[in-house]
């Protein structure tokens, strides 16, 4: 009857429409986001984006929205940071915790949605990419990739699982330096074409 009184039901709702600007931006300029991916170098300077957002999102850790006291607008906002990760370099999980962050999320409720924001983000980028392969005729080599894929998924998990245990007592700083860090040194790479 009432989708939105219950707030394991409201949460569901919450995460299909904080998946919407992602997925279609994704399936509007695949080709765009593909041709990035194809240059290191923006993965580098994006990188130091990704540094910026974690900075902003630890500067703004005075919020104490619960994530049963979310609501819509604070779902799509965060879809949006998401939505920035399809950019090579730039950290679904960082920028998605920013985007909570900043909307007033407290950080166990940031970190929280960003991980459950991105089961159904990587689950349709993985069936994105087996319908590539079978396109691409590759058949043969499925299982090869979907192994890769389930692999990928359980180290994401993993690691998702310990970004949420660190949170909630530390900051973002230390994984923003590491960002910070390798892509200046990226850069500066590319700039003497080292790479």
């Amino acid at each position: 009857g009432k989708p939105l009184q219950e707030a394991d039901s409201r949460l569901g709702w919450y995460i299909i429409l904080g998946s919407i600007p992602a997925a279609a931006a994704g399936l509007l300029l695949e080709d765009f986001f593909e041709e990035m991916f194809a240059r290191p170098i923006y993965a580098a300077a994006l990188l130091l984006i990704t540094a910026i957002l974690l900075v902003i999102g630890e500067r703004m850790l005075s919020g104490d929205v619960k994530i049963s006291e979310m609501n819509g607008l604070d779902a799509l906002a965060v879809g949006i940071f998401q939505m920035l990760a399809l950019f090579p370099g730039i950290s679904r999980s960082g920028s998605t915790i920013a985007g909570g962050l900043w909307r007033g999320l407290d950080r166990e409720a940031a970190a929280r949605f960003s991980f459950l924001l991105g089961v159904p983000a990587i689950a349709g980028a993985g069936l994105l990419a087996v319908l590539d392969i079978q396109q691409a005729g590759l058949d043969g080599q499925l299982m090869v990739y979907i192994v890769t894929f389930l692999a990928s998924a359980l180290t994401g998990y993993l690691c998702i699982h310990f970004l949420l245990s660190w949170l909630r007592q530390h900051s973002l700083y230390p994984f923003a330096a590491y960002c910070a860090a390798f892509g200046t040194f990226y850069l500066l790479l590319a700039l003497f074409d080292v790479v």
